[in-house]
C-alpha cells in the first residue's frame, strides 16, 4: 500500500486564529466532538468543523470581515518552519456551502418532503413580519374593507440602485453557478436575462432636469465589469430586503431592469394598495404600465391594484418644483411619516462587503449577497419588537397632539369661514382623486429672483438690438446697472469682513487683496458710468467729493437711487430709474429668501450641535460654522436694507412698504429662536385649551418653545388664536 492519506480539518482557536489539525482517517475525539463539513463530496481529504464555519459567519455578518481575513493567519508558516498548506480556496468553498445550507435551515426546508430542490422562488428569503401577509397576519375579508381603511392592509416599498455593488469579469455563470438561483433575495437569472435581451437598445428618456446627470454618471467606468451595480426593492416600514427584490444592473439604472425587479418582488403579493418610493419616480411612472404589458404574464399587476408613486423626502428637493407636490410623501394619504430613505441606510451597511464581492465569480457573489441580505433581515426581525415599540412611543402622543390641534383649527374655520373651508376641502379631495387637477398644496411664487429679472432684461435688450435702437457702447444700460449692484454686494461682504476684530495675518492679507480687486472693478465701472450718467462728472466737481481709495468698500457708486428725484433727471438717462427699480425690488425679495434659508440653516446647526457634539474639537469646528452663518446673515440684512432704501428713493412712500419693511437685527430670528412674551403665552394657552389639552401639557409645550425645535410642527406663534378661531 502507498502512503496512508491524512485528512486535514480546519477549526478555530479563539476569535480569529484558525489552525489546521492533521488526523488519521479513523474515529478520534475531534470527530466525535465536532461536526465536519467536507470540502468535496467524493473522497474528501479536507473538511471544516462547525465552530470554524460559525465563527466565519459571525465575523462576516456582524463585522463585515471577509473570509480571507478570518483565515489569514493560516497562510503564514509557523516559526518552526514545519509549513502549512494554503487551504483558503477549500475553506471559502466550504463557507459558501455552509451559508447556503444555513439559509435553507432558517427557511425550514428540511421539513419539506420534497427536499431542497423543490424550493420556490424567494423561498429562502426572510420576510418582513411587519408587512401585511394574507392568511398570516391579516383578518378574513381584508380585501372587502371600505376604501378609507384599506391603508391598514397596504404595502409600503422603496426602490433604488446601488452602484457600489459592481462585479468584475473574473468568471462565468457556467464555471461559477449560484447554489440557489432566485431562491432568496436575487431574481432568477434565466428569465431575467431573457427579458433583458429584448431591451438592449432601449432609450432612457429623462423628464426631470433635476436628475439630468443621472444617466451619464451611472454608465461611466463600466469597462472590465459584467455588473455595474444592483437594483433593489425593499420594505419601507422596517427596511428589509424583499424576496426576489434584488437584481444585477448591466449598464446603469435602466427601466427594463428596474421594472422587472420591482414586479418580481411583488409577484406573490395579492394586496390591493401598494405605495412605492423611488428617487426618479417622476419619470419612471410615465411608461411603467406600458412597459409592464411587455413582461411575462405572471409579473403583470391586476387592474384592481392601486399603485402609487412617490419620491423619497431627501431626494425630492433635487427635482423640479413641478415634481414636489405630486410625488411628496407629506401630501400622500396613508403613508404616515414614511421617508423612503431607508434603502440608503441598507446600502450603507451592505456596501461594506462591496469590494470583496466585486472580486468574486457571479455565482459566489450572488450567494454571498443573498446571505448578507438575509442576515440583515434576520437581525431586523430579532429587533422588530423594540423598533416597533420605539416608533409607537413617538407616534401615538404626536398623533393625538396633531389631531387635537387640527380639529380645533378646522372647527374655528368652519364657524367663521365655512364656505371657504368647503371649497378647500373639495380642492384637496379632487386633487387626491386625480392629480391632473390643480394642486392645492402648490403655493404661487411671490418672490422675484434676480436671475428672472436679468433674463427678462436680456430679452428686452435683444429685441432693442433687432429693432436697431441699441445704445452706444459695448455695455447695455441693464448690464451697467447689474455690474453696479454686483460691486455693491461685494462692498457689503468686505464691510462685514473688516468688522472682525483681531484679524490674523492670513485674513488681513485676504482683506487687502479683496480691496485691491474691488478698487479695480470700481475704476472700470466709473469709465462706463460716464456714458449713462453724463451729468455725474459735473456733480462731482460741484460737491468736491474726494473718494477714499484706501477703503473701496465705503466708496459711493452714485447709482440713480443715490440722488434725489430733481437731481436724478439732470444726471442720469431717463430709462435708468425704471431699470434700477426693477432690479432693486428683485434684489430685496431675493435677499429675504436667502435670509430664510440661512435662518433654517442656523436652527439646524444649533440643533445638531446640541444633540450630537460632545468633544472640544468638534465643538470648535461647529462654532466656526455657526460664526460663518452669522456673517452671511449680517451681510444679507445689510444688503436688503440698502435695496429697500434705494427703492424708497426711487419710488417714494407707498403700499409696497407694507411688504418690504425695514429689517432690524431683532427681527432676524427663526420660528422657535426666542422665548414667547407673556401676551403670546396667554394666546397660546387659549389656543391649545381649545384643542382639549390640559394646563400641565400646555405648560410643558411652552417650556419647550425655546431655541430647540422639538415642537416646530405644532401651530407656533404665527398660528395664534386669531388663526385657530378662523378670524385671520
Amino acid at each position: 500500500m502507498g502512503k496512508e492519506k491524512r485528512k486535514r480539518s480546519m477549526y478555530i482557536l479563539g476569535p480569529e486564529v484558525p489552525t489546521f489539525v492533521a488526523t488519521r482517517a479513523t474515529k478520534s475525539r475531534i470527530h466525535q466532538t465536532f461536526i465536519e463539513a467536507p470540502v468535496t463530496q467524493e473522497q474528501p481529504l479536507s473538511d471544516t468543523i462547525q465552530p470554524a464555519l460559525g465563527s466565519s459567519g459571525d465575523s462576516s455578518g456582524e463585522g463585515q470581515l471577509d473570509s480571507y481575513m478570518v483565515d489569514d493567519t493560516s497562510l503564514d508558516p509557523p516559526v518552526d518552519a514545519s509549513g502549512l498548506i494554503d487551504r483558503l480556496q477549500q475553506f471559502m468553498l466550504t463557507v459558501r456551502e455552509w451559508r447556503h445550507i444555513w439559509m435553507a435551515k432558517r427557511a425550514g426546508r428540511g421539513n419539506d418532503p420534497g427536499g431542497l430542490n423543490t424550493t420556490a422562488q424567494g423561498g429562502l428569503a426572510i420576510p418582513c413580519r411587519s408587512c401585511p401577509h394574507p392568511d398570516i397576519n391579516l383578518p378574513q375579508g381584508w380585501e372587502n374593507v371600505p376604501s378609507n381603511t384599506q391603508w391598514l392592509y397596504g404595502l409600503l416599498l422603496q426602490e433604488d440602485a446601488n452602484f457600489k455593488q459592481k462585479n468584475r469579469l473574473r468568471s462565468t455563470d457556467g464555471r461559477d453557478p449560484a447554489l440557489g438561483p432566485g431562491w432568496a433575495t436575487f431574481v432568477a437569472e434565466e428569465p431575467y436575462f431573457t427579458h433583458l435581451s429584448n431591451y438592449v437598445d432601449q432609450e432612457e428618456i429623462n423628464h426631470c432636469v433635476g436628475f439630468a446627470a443621472l444617466w451619464s454618471a451611472n454608465t461611466r467606468r463600466s469597462k472590465g465589469l459584467c455588473v455595474t451595480g444592483v437594483g433593489s426593492v425593499s420594505c419601507a416600514q422596517s427596511d428589509m430586503f424583499r424576496s426576489n427584490g434584488l437584481g444585477d444592473l448591466q449598464k446603469g439604472e435602466r427601466y427594463a431592469n428596474m421594472d422587472y425587479i420591482f414586479l418580481s418582488s411583488i409577484a406573490a403579493s395579492s394586496l390591493l394598495l401598494i405605495t412605492i418610493t423611488y428617487d426618479i419616480a417622476c419619470q419612471w411612472f410615465r411608461n411603467f404600465f406600458s412597459h409592464m404589458q411587455q413582461l411575462p404574464t405572471r409579473l403583470q399587476l391586476s387592474t384592481d391594484i392601486n399603485l402609487r408613486f412617490c419620491i423619497p423626502k431627501f431626494h425630492l428637493e433635487a427635482h423640479k418644483e413641478t415634481c414636489h407636490a405630486p410625488f411628496s410623501l407629506n401630501y400622500t394619504k396613508w403613508v404616515g411619516r414614511t421617508d423612503g430613505e431607508g434603502v440608503e441606510r441598507m446600502w450603507s451597511w451592505l456596501n461594506k462587503v462591496a469590494h470583496s464581492a466585486s472580486m468574486m465569480g457571479p455565482g459566489g457573489r450572488q450567494d454571498t449577497l443573498d446571505d448578507f441580505c438575509n442576515f440583515w433581515n434576520w437581525r431586523k426581525t430579532v429587533n422588530l419588537k423594540n423598533a416597533l415599540l420605539e416608533k409607537m412611543t413617538l407616534a401615538i402622543p404626536q398623533a393625538l397632539v396633531h389631531h387635537q390641534a387640527f380639529t380645533a383649527f378646522t372647527s374655528g374655520l368652519r364657524e367663521h369661514h365655512s364656505a371657504d373651508l368647503l371649497e378647500w376641502e373639495k380642492q384637496v379631495q379632487a386633487w387626491e382623486l386625480d392629480q391632473a387637477n390643480p394642486c392645492p398644496f402648490d403655493l404661487p411664487r411671490e418672490d422675484i429672483r434676480m436671475s428672472d429679472v436679468k433674463k427678462i432684461m436680456a430679452e428686452e435688450e435683444h429685441r432693442t438690438v433687432e429693432q436697431g435702437r441699441s445704445a452706444s457702447g459695448d455695455t447695455s444700460p441693464s448690464a451697467f446697472l447689474i455690474s453696479g449692484l454686483d460691486i455693491e454686494e461685494a462692498q457689503q461682504e468686505l464691510v462685514v469682513m473688516a468688522m472682525k476684530r483681531d484679524l490674523t495675518t492670513v485674513e488681513a492679507t485676504q482683506l487687502q487683496t479683496s480691496r485691491t480687486s474691488l478698487l479695480k472693478r470700481i475704476a472700470k465701472f466709473r469709465n462706463t458710468q460716464t456714458s449713462y450718467m453724463p451729468g455725474l462728472s459735473e456733480y462731482l466737481k460741484q460737491t468736491s467729493n474726494e473718494e477714499d481709495t484706501a477703503t473701496p468698500e465705503l466708496m459711493p457708486l452714485f447709482l440713480p437711487s443715490f440722488f434725489a428725484e430733481e437731481k436724478r433727471a439732470t444726471i442720469c438717462e431717463p430709462n435708468l430709474r425704471d431699470l434700477e427699480d426693477r432690479l432693486r425690488f428683485a434684489q430685496a425679495s431675493e435677499a429675504l429668501s436667502k435670509l430664510r434659508r440661512q435662518l433654517r440653516t442656523r436652527s439646524f446647526a444649533h440643533s445638531y450641535k446640541t444633540r450630537n457634539i460632545n468633544s472640544q474639537g468638534a465643538y470648535t469646528h461647529s462654532r466656526l460654522l455657526q460664526n460663518q452663518i452669522e456673517v452671511r446673515i449680517k451681510a444679507i440684512r445689510i444688503l436688503y436694507n440698502i435695496a429697500r432704501e434705494a427703492l424708497l428713493s426711487l419710488r417714494g412712500p407707498g403700499d409696497w412698504e407694507a411688504v418690504l419693511r425695514p429689517l432690524l437685527p431683532e427681527d432676524i430670528r427663526g420660528i422657535n429662536e426666542r422665548t414667547l412674551t407673556a401676551e403670546e403665552q396667554e394666546e397660546y394657552r387659549q389656543t391649545r385649551a381649545l384643542a382639549g389639552m390640559s394646563s400641565v401639557a400646555i405648560q410643558g409645550e411652552l417650556s419647550g418653545l425655546g431655541v430647540t425645535s422639538g415642537q416646530e410642527n405644532i401651530p407656533t406663534v404665527a398660528f395664534s388664536r386669531s388663526l385657530a378661531l378662523g378670524e385671520g
